[in-house]
């Protein structure tokens, strides 16, 4: 604004000459062009420029939000609006080091701030003028839903009769524990007495090792990705140490071998062979009759195999190697 002020010849604190404002003594006039003057007062006309210290306002539409994408702001001047984590200072250094997204704003006009990939909790909004005013901050809360549903588990077996793996089916991709019975459904315990895990997929049959148990009962458990633990599913392992004649009775040979295994019994009979790998799929399941019987075995990857003949009278558990 133009206004017309009178001036008086003054000294500053260097001695040097200045002229000063009669009427707002906060006006001053520097200039080597008037060191010349004694003193005299001066009608000068001169235009003075009201600077822009007022913040913004900031406002948001919610202040609570349940899974949404956005939120939607507005500022009372042009500028910036940052969003930041809460308990972020109010200075222009700390809000840009902090901000996790910004956005242009237009004074009285709404904008969206992209709230993607942000967790739950609190955090606070900026908005920022042209002049570099800083609005105070604006608090908002979000609220993510999170699965608290927890895995079904399923056994294939409950009664597992000198077997090498249990098979279970979790209902989430996850991890299936093998406990001793009587172990709590918290995951720390679980680790802590866990004896074999298996990464599982959803509805698809995993196969966790018994092998060395002994006879009696164990409990399983399904932990999905957000942690969510299933009840335990129990299951019995009988016949560890009963009646295994591989030995006497059975003749596997040769181990290691190429390509063909000769199982060999000391009285005719029938018999079932099954041949798992150590992840616990079959490879080989069929029956014969008599006192010999030739596998082929070209097409097994190389590795060690658990192979396990079964009468009538007894079960024999023993160990392939394919090379």
């Amino acid at each position: 604004s133009l206004s017309t002020h009178d001036f008086i010849v003054e000294l500053d604190d260097n001695n040097k000459k200045i002229l000063k404002s009669v009427e707002n003594p906060t006006i001053k006039i520097t200039n080597t062009g008037i060191q010349g003057v004694i003193s005299s007062i001066f009608t000068i006309i001169v235009e003075v420029i009201d600077i822009d210290e007022i913040a913004p306002e900031l406002s948001a539409v919610d202040s609570l939000l349940y899974e949404t994408d956005f939120i939607e702001v507005t500022s009372t001047e042009d500028g910036i609006i940052y969003l930041v984590p809460k308990d972020t200072n109010k200075d222009l250094t700390s809000i840009r080091g902090a901000s996790i997204d910004s956005v242009a704003a237009l004074a009285n006009s709404s904008v969206n701030i992209s709230l993607s990939g942000l967790n739950s909790g609190i955090y606070w909004l900026y908005a920022r003028d042209a002049t570099g005013n800083i609005s105070d901050p604006e608090a908002f809360t979000i609220y993510m839903e999170t699965d608290r549903e927890a895995p079904d588990l399923y056994v294939t077996e409950d009664s597992l009769y000198q077997k090498v793996f249990i098979k279970a089916i979790s209902t989430e991709d996850g991890f299936i524990y093998l406990v001793p019975q009587f172990t709590s459904k918290d995951l720390a315990n679980i680790r802590g007495v866990c004896m074999d895990s298996v990464p599982s997929k959803a509805d698809d049959v995993a196969s966790i090792n018994i092998s060395g148990l002994g006879n009696g009962k164990y409990w399983l458990y399904a932990r999905d990705g957000s942690g969510n633990i299933s009840e335990y599913k129990e299951f019995t392992i009988a016949g560890v140490g009963i009646d295994n004649k591989l030995a006497g009775n059975i003749r596997i040979f040769p181990s290691p071998t190429h390509d063909l295994i000769t199982v060999q019994t000391r009285e005719p009979g029938e018999y079932s062979i099954e041949i798992i790998s150590m992840n616990g799929i079959i490879h080989l399941s069929r029956n014969f009759i008599g006192e010999t019987h030739q596998i082929d075995i070209t097409s097994f990857r190389k590795g060690v195999y658990v192979i396990t003949v079964r009468s009538k009278d007894f079960v024999a558990t023993g160990k392939i190697i394919k090379l």
